[in-house]
């Protein structure tokens, strides 16, 4: 008698728990499927916004960051963009025969771009432990996307 209560138990619980599972994969999946595409805040024109597409996910490799000729060696080894208008930086600072390695982090904004390849962007530094740099720097560049490619120069 009791092992066909708990036959019948059993029973009960086992579509339950198929039921709870099913239910959770449906609330998963309705949730992946309401995240928002992220799409960077760039000036509303067709040039900008095709620029900005192109420019989201680019690496560009070995850039430094400043026009300083003298003193201590600056170089991003890495700089990318993302979609949410922000930017990281992996690099290094090097003085005479020590080389410090460093990060900067912040985020980038754009003029109305000048064609579909061609736009002034502004990088401001929101976290640096890069030595001589500051929170709250911002830097502008004109750059130009080719390929795949981007070439960036002083503004």
């Amino acid at each position: 008698m009791n092992r066909c209560l708990a036959l019948l138990a059993l029973a009960l619980i086992v579509p339950s728990t198929a039921d709870a599972k099913k239910k959770k994969k449906d609330v998963t999946a309705e949730t992946e499927e309401a995240a928002p595409e992220v799409k960077p805040d760039v000036p509303a024109d067709k040039n900008s916004e095709s620029f900005a597409d192109a420019l989201v996910g680019l690496t560009i490799d070995r850039f430094s960051p400043t026009d300083s000729a003298s003193g201590a060696k600056f170089l991003y080894t890495s700089l990318s963009f993302n979609a949410d208008n922000t930017w990281r930086a992996e690099g290094y600072v090097e003085m005479m025969d020590e080389k410090m390695e460093c990060t900067e982090v912040g985020t980038w904004s754009m003029d109305p771009a000048e064609s579909d390849s061609k736009a002034a962007i502004n990088l401001t530094i929101n976290t640096t432990d890069c030595v001589s740099r500051e929170t709250g720097h911002v830097s502008r560049y004109l750059a130009t996307i080719e390929g795949g490619a981007i070439d960036v120069s002083y503004r």
